[in-house]
């Protein structure tokens, strides 16, 4: 499902829904069921029906406020309508009226979560390309190299161990996995627990991020001083941080 994979691109979280059962379905009006598909959904710890409109029949706002009125009082949990696609007029109508909806790959808006997440109504591989790389993507590649000798490593764990081990949300994991990806550095695999594969080995790791120009500098200002401040903590660097890291 659509829904699943867009959810999990931006919350960095699996769902898993599921049809409504025989004896739910029962129990509503025949015309729901001929009209839309039911899915379970736990998400965010909330109990939630999803409700897809079958075919391609014409949208109508007023009639589906009916329909989801209906719905909840007979199903008495909170609903959510998801559509492939939606106009601008539609989208202002719904949000109008607090209902919640979800267009797969476009926006996300629930306000009975207190969630409202959207992309730019355009074709997104249409963006103007990243060229470097996030932050916290090259945070995992620097982790990834340093730590080679370490029982713990980044290709053996899912993403949300990922995201405690280093400190980072599982959302900010998901981007820079992304961004990896887009770069053509990793390839995810697993359906339910994903996991990254570098697809080269560290030190070609490296010579293709240098030779792509990929790295973000993280120095932000240079200094010159005559005398090394005393009470500071400071770092080694370049050459002569090199015994440290040198067999």
């Amino acid at each position: 499902m659509k829904l699943s994979q867009y959810i999990f691109d931006i919350l960095g979280i699996d769902v898993h829904p599921e049809p409504i059962s025989i004896q739910q379905l029962g129990s509503l009006p025949m015309f729901i069921g001929e009209t839309y598909q039911l899915y379970n959904l736990l998400f965010l710890n909330q109990q939630l029906v999803l409700v897809e409109p079958k075919g391609k029949s014409e949208f109508s706002t007023l009639q589906t406020e009916k329909h989801l009125n209906q719905l909840k009082d007979k199903l008495e949990k909170k609903l959510v309508l998801v559509l492939n696609e939606i106009t601008a007029y539609e989208r202002k109508k719904l949000i109008e009226k607090g209902i919640n909806f979800i267009v797969p790959g476009k926006q996300l808006y629930l306000p009975d979560l207190l969630l409202d997440l959207r992309e730019n109504y355009t074709n997104l591989r249409a963006k103007r390309k990243i060229e470097k790389l996030l932050p916290s993507a090259q945070f995992m590649v620097i982790y990834h190299v340093l730590h080679r000798n370490e029982e713990w490593k980044l290709e053996e764990h899912s993403f949300k161990e990922i995201a405690k081990e280093l400190g980072y949300t599982a959302m900010a994991i998901t981007k820079a996995v992304n961004n990896l990806r887009y770069h053509e550095i990793i390839d995810v695999e697993g359906e339910k627990e994903k996991c990254i594969r570098f697809k080269h080995n560290r030190s070609e790791l490296w010579q293709v991020l240098e030779q792509g120009n990929l790295f973000v500098n993280p120095v932000l200002k240079r200094v010159y001083v005559d005398e090394k401040p005393s009470g500071v903590f400071m770092l080694h660097t370049n050459t002569s941080a090199l015994h440290e890291y040198s067999d």
